[in-house]
């Protein structure tokens, strides 16, 4: 490591140590509040957890990242766009927790965030790289948008059908941000290897 990357270095750990602790702390507090309205999860055919568990996780790693949103405005071009996708999003899925709203309507919420996101950033799914080993597949422009919405509407929903079993919504997440972590450390991308560890 280089000296003058060191006090970037030290800078990045304190912010995360920062963060586990608001995390922590966060957590620990909604809880208490999980279980006195009732907002709790019991095990059953998909779900193979242990006891009674607080749906609490979603609110408390919400508040931790509005609070990263928050610490690192100035680095980030459209976090008050983001910020509010993840409030959206996080309040539906605590909506469904509770009271079990129709699968389409949540779907189409996710569509929308979709979109607001895509509009003011301008980023779509424009292709997959060489994954057959013959080039670049590239999507027609009138497409990418319509497989940008579906692709983010599967990754939200395939991560909310692996959050039944203790641990394995948790590995996942560290599998992929891991992975991620590792191509932006190739690019030198310092700030975005820090939003995964985060």
């Amino acid at each position: 490591v280089q000296t003058c990357a060191l006090p970037i270095l030290f800078e990045y750990l304190f912010e995360l140590s920062m963060f586990f602790f608001i995390s922590l702390t966060v957590l620990y507090c909604m809880r208490k509040v999980g279980y006195a309205i009732g907002l709790t999860d019991k095990p059953n055919a998909r779900k193979h957890h242990e006891g009674v568990v607080p749906l609490v996780g979603g609110i408390s790693l919400c508040i931790s990242l509005l609070y990263f949103l928050y610490a690192n405005a100035h680095e980030l071009k459209y976090e008050q766009v983001e910020a509010l996708c993840i409030t959206v999003l996080v309040l539906v899925g605590v909506a469904d927790d509770r009271f079990d709203i129709s699968f389409k309507f949540r779907m189409g919420v996710q569509a929308i965030l979709a979109l607001v996101i895509m509009h003011h950033t301008g980023l779509t799914l424009s292709h997959v790289g060489n994954v057959f080993g013959f080039g670049v597949l590239d999507f027609p422009v009138v497409l990418d948008s319509v497989i940008t919405v579906i692709a983010v509407i599967a990754a939200i929903n395939a991560f909310n059908m692996v959050d039944g079993i203790d641990g394995l919504l948790g590995g996942l997440s560290m599998v992929v941000f891991a992975s991620l972590g590792v191509v932006f450390f190739a690019y030198e991308l310092e700030f975005y290897i820090f939003i995964m560890a985060v």
